[in-house]
């Protein structure tokens, strides 16, 4: 198993010093204000959710994360933040009120970790769902794309000039054609898709009056599938 990269010990060291800070912070008004039982109920809660900031960074950011990793995953690390400073004021007050009932800390600590969870779990979801939905969408416009691709490869292939301008003016029809795809339009689009390995080789062959004749029929596929994308789209 590699080692993991020293970047990844950043957060790690930066929680750890925030929760020293904390600590003696925290500790030198407990022992002004005579080590009061709420304090330790208030001290332990806060090593909590440092600890719990700690747990959710490493499983959002396992490995390296690109900007997009970032951007959906501040959602939840936000809350987590929140959650350090609420329960940091929160030990600080429980520790200066005289006479804190160690139960009403208990209870403060309790509802500020459950909004804690419910965020992050809302977050969390949103998160899922925005991963999901975008990994539909690139699985609808690859269509479009790998066809733009193949079209490009072959106009690139061919050594005719008024067939390559043809191919070539199909690849940029295909791409402004509508990205998305649709269960419905499976019969046109495996028939574009056959269209274009036969005028693969066809340009392979040198056959460049069939390969002109197969850009018309691809052109005219194309047009079909934009008519019926938007009918699909209502």
């Amino acid at each position: 198993m590699d080692e993991m990269p020293k970047a990844k010990y950043v957060p790690l060291i930066a929680f750890a010093a925030l929760l020293v800070a904390m600590t003696g912070v925290l500790l030198a008004i407990a022992a002004f204000a005579g080590w009061p039982g709420a304090f330790w109920v208030s001290y332990w809660f806060v090593v909590l959710a440092v600890a719990a900031n700690v747990v959710v960074w490493y499983g959002l950011f396992r490995d390296k994360p690109r900007a997009r990793e970032w951007f959906l995953g501040y959602p939840i690390l936000k809350p987590g933040y929140l959650y350090v400073a609420a329960a940091f004021i929160a030990a600080i007050v429980m520790t200066v009120v005289p006479r804190c009932p160690v139960v009403v800390a208990v209870a403060v600590h309790l509802v500020l970790l459950a909004a804690y969870v419910i965020l992050v779990a809302m977050a969390w979801y949103a998160r899922e769902t925005i991963t999901e939905l975008d990994g539909r969408v690139r699985a609808k416009v690859l269509f479009t794309r790998t066809v733009q691709a193949d079209l490009t490869l072959i106009a690139n292939a061919c050594t005719d000039p008024t067939t390559q301008g043809a191919i070539a003016a199909l690849a940029e029809k295909m791409r402004y054609s509508d990205p998305m795809s649709h269960d419905n339009l499976a019969g046109v689009e495996a028939g574009i898709v056959a269209r274009v390995d036969e005028l693969k080789g066809a340009v392979e062959r040198s056959d460049y009056p069939g390969a002109r004749g197969l850009c018309t029929a691809i052109s005219q596929l194309i047009e079909e599938r934009n008519l019926k994308t938007k009918l699909l789209k209502g």
